[in-house]
């Protein structure tokens, strides 16, 4: 069985640094009473400026299925909406 799209959010945070911007993204892991962290995973990012970081981040977004982030003006923090499995074809599905 596979997760609906609505499960599949997101998270982001952009943070300026003495050394650059830092870009972390993250997506929250359902509740379950073992779990050891409150997320599937957690990614960080050292990017040279706040252009490059929204850059970066836009493009891992239109990779991953959400629509309607080509012009979108990207803020410091947030979340978004993106497709389980978005490069998945049938091929993957059937076998």
């Amino acid at each position: 069985m596979y997760a609906l799209a609505s499960d599949h959010i997101l998270h982001f945070r952009i943070s300026e640094r003495p050394s650059g911007v830092r870009l972390t993204m993250w997506e929250l892991a359902p509740t379950r009473a073992n779990q050891l962290k409150p997320y599937l995973y957690v990614i960080n990012y050292y990017l040279n400026s706040l252009e490059e970081a929204r850059g970066f981040l836009r493009q891992h977004l239109i990779i991953n299925g959400a629509s309607g982030v080509a012009k979108l003006d990207i803020p410091s923090e947030g979340k978004v909406r993106v497709m389980p499995y978005p490069t998945w074809n049938s091929c993957e599905i059937l076998g």
